[in-house]
């Protein structure tokens, strides 16, 4: 881990993602006023996203032919992901 503390994302806000993604999600429900879960569909060119840790719980799905890469406590991931609320994150895909 770093020695820089992990950004905190907050997906009661609409641009949660921007300060770790480069583009903004094509679709996304936070319109829709569900309570609990917010679901987003992104298309991202290749990127790094800085260490982070989000608000909420998490789940993550890489659906593309790239290589996706990600690391959670030191371990590497393919293209899902389960992060728990709080928990610091890295990611990568190619």
């Amino acid at each position: 881990m770093c020695l820089e503390k992990a950004l905190i994302l907050d997906f009661a806000q609409t641009d949660a993602m921007k300060s770790i993604l480069p583009h903004p999600a094509i679709l996304s429900s936070h319109g829709a006023n569900w309570e609990g879960i917010q679901v987003e569909y992104h298309h991202q060119p290749p990127n790094e996203c800085p260490e982070h840790s989000l608000q909420p719980h998490s789940i993550g799905m890489i659906l593309s032919s790239t290589i996706p890469g990600a690391i959670l406590n030191g371990k590497h991931y393919g293209s899902e992901r389960w992060q728990t609320k709080w928990t610091d994150f890295h990611c990568c895909w190619y």
